[in-house]
């Protein structure tokens, strides 16, 4: 599927900033009623970090 959406965007012409992976950190999060961010050191908070401050720079 992120293979499709990259096409698809490129087709598109947008910029993609990054790509979220799939964890189950995120349901855990959701359970727990806390942000994906507050989980420690996962991939997807990283990946997270990471494309808002690439965000913010533009």
């Amino acid at each position: 599927m992120t293979e499709k959406i990259k096409e698809e965007a490129s087709k598109a012409g947008i910029k993609m900033l990054g790509f979220i992976p799939y964890d189950e950190i995120v349901t855990e999060a959701q359970i727990k009623e806390q942000s994906v961010i507050e989980a420690e050191n996962s991939a997807v908070a990283k990946e997270i970090i990471k494309v808002n401050k690439i965000s913010r720079m533009k």
